[in-house]
């Protein structure tokens, strides 16, 4: 039985949903170094073999840790300029790096948080709010952390969740047992 995809954006940093047959979403944190390095490259390699499918891709960025780096804001810094937070940009400045140094040109989507980040519990829970526990679209479905490819159909059933880091034929021969 296929389980189905919970999705929860609140915003799209970048680009509009067009979601097709079949989909592919990256899920990421602008404080996850390895990110940076391997899995975003991996769908910029990829991207023309996903159009040419006619495969839907976007980048989630999330939060589950460091909810003071990963925000919509720097979300949107990041996509707008190039600006790097946190560990990613200690990775990048030691590498000669003040900003990003491609161009993140997929749609980005930011998760939808649960609870008020700057609220103590209390208030949260006063308020009839859930404790601020981060991105409902990663931990609804379970994600183990960053980065995590998901693919799924149409009807957004996950066809296939992975967690870690993947090359650009490693993500294309998955993409095609699910096709």
């Amino acid at each position: 039985m296929k389980r189905a995809l919970r999705l929860s954006i609140s915003d799209w940093v970048n680009g509009e949903p067009s979601f097709s047959n079949l989909n592919v979403m990256l899920v990421f944190q602008v404080n996850c170094p390895g990110c940076f390095l391997y899995s975003l490259p991996t769908m910029i390699k990829a991207k023309p073999y996903l159009q040419s499918k006619g495969i839907f891709s976007f980048a989630l960025s999330t939060a589950f840790e460091d909810f003071d780096k990963n925000t919509l804001n720097n979300t949107e810094l990041l996509q707008q300029r190039g600006q790097l937070v946190g560990e990613t940009s200690a990775m990048f400045q030691k590498m000669g790096e003040a900003t990003l140094p491609y161009k993140l040109d997929f749609p980005i989507a930011f998760d939808r948080l649960k609870g008020e980040p700057n609220v103590p519990r209390e208030e949260n829970e006063r308020m009839g709010m859930v404790p601020y526990t981060g991105g409902q679209t990663f931990f609804e479905n379970g994600f183990q952390g960053t980065p995590t490819w998901v693919i799924f159909n149409k009807n957004f059933d996950v066809l296939l969740q992975t967690f870690g880091h993947l090359d650009e034929q490693n993500l294309i021969n998955l993409l095609e047992t699910h096709a």
